[in-house]
């Protein structure tokens, strides 16, 4: 159930669907997605999409703010994501910090997702805090928060049966929280 969950919730950014203004959730016209050879995972690509997802307006052209919280990786860039979040890099030159580090004033958490590997092995994403703007939605139906499983006394083999009922879904709300890039 868990695992169903996860897929569930990464099928939303990888599917890369049609959102309400009928337009993909990654989209030149979104202002959230970076191609080409600058989109290579390094800092100036990291910064890129900050400043993307920095510029991002709302309905009436206030610009928001967003900043990133979470580097988004598949597991072929796991030890990227950690040397740019790492709190142990101690540069010898001012113009070599990393903001992105643990500490850093754009602070990253990596997270990393085998599942991204399947779509590509060089793309990844920012994400900014749900508490910040709404990314992706994941629900329950009121009352049925999680697994429910059931037993009952087989009658055509001796033993009992069990029924196991997930009532889950997941469902991209805002654009302007998700940065992605395509690594290449």
């Amino acid at each position: 159930a868990r695992r169903l969950e996860n897929r569930l919730v990464y099928d939303q950014i990888l599917g890369n669907p049609k959102l309400a203004d009928g337009v993909d959730l990654f989209h030149a016209d979104h202002k959230n997605v970076a191609a080409g050879a600058a989109s290579a995972m390094s800092l100036d690509a990291l910064s890129g999409l900050r400043k993307l997802m920095r510029k991002q307006t709302d309905r009436d052209g206030h610009v928001l703010n967003i900043g990133p919280s979470f580097l988004l990786v598949g597991s072929d860039l796991e030890t990227q994501a950690y040397q740019f979040t790492s709190p142990n890099y101690s540069p010898t030159e001012p113009g070599a910090v990393n903001e992105f580090r643990s500490g850093g004033r754009t602070a990253l958490t990596p997270v990393v997702e085998p599942l991204l590997d399947a779509a590509s092995a060089t793309a990844f994403y920012l994400l900014a805090n749900s508490a910040q703007v709404d990314t992706v939605e994941f629900a329950y139906v009121d009352g049925y928060e999680g697994l429910r499983t059931e037993t009952f006394a087989s009658e055509d083999v001796d033993g009992i049966k069990l029924r196991a009922t997930l009532d889950f879904a997941a469902k991209v709300m805002d654009y302007r929280g998700m940065a992605k890039s395509a690594g290449v």
